[in-house]
């Protein structure tokens, strides 16, 4: 499941995210562009070196997982502290590791 369809263009600083279906957007520069919302990712760019691939996407099995654990802190009221985390170690449990991308 496409849960963000990104790009970051390193040539001139854009961040173009594709919201719904042929929802193109193009940089600034013209270097990158992003389409296909959640329905499918298409990038595209002029200088290879110069873009990164920013979207997320996850198997439905963490997808699954997400929402069992939302749906089980609403039911239980939690927080949303609470809620983050019996998303993250639903995530690590089913492999995932969470990091931060610079």
């Amino acid at each position: 499941m496409i849960l963000s369809n990104s790009a970051r263009c390193l040539k001139c600083g854009s961040e173009l995210s594709s919201s719904s279906v042929h929802d193109y957007k193009e940089c600034e520069c013209g270097n990158v562009f992003v389409d296909g919302g959640m329905a499918y990712i298409r990038h595209g760019f002029l200088d290879r070196s110069k873009w990164l691939d920013i979207s997320i996407s996850l198997d439905d099995l963490p997808c699954e997982m997400i929402m069992s654990a939302i749906d089980w802190g609403h039911q239980n009221k939690r927080n949303e502290l609470g809620i983050l985390c019996a998303i993250a170690r639903g995530l690590r449990d089913c492999g995932y590791e969470i990091r931060e991308i610079k």
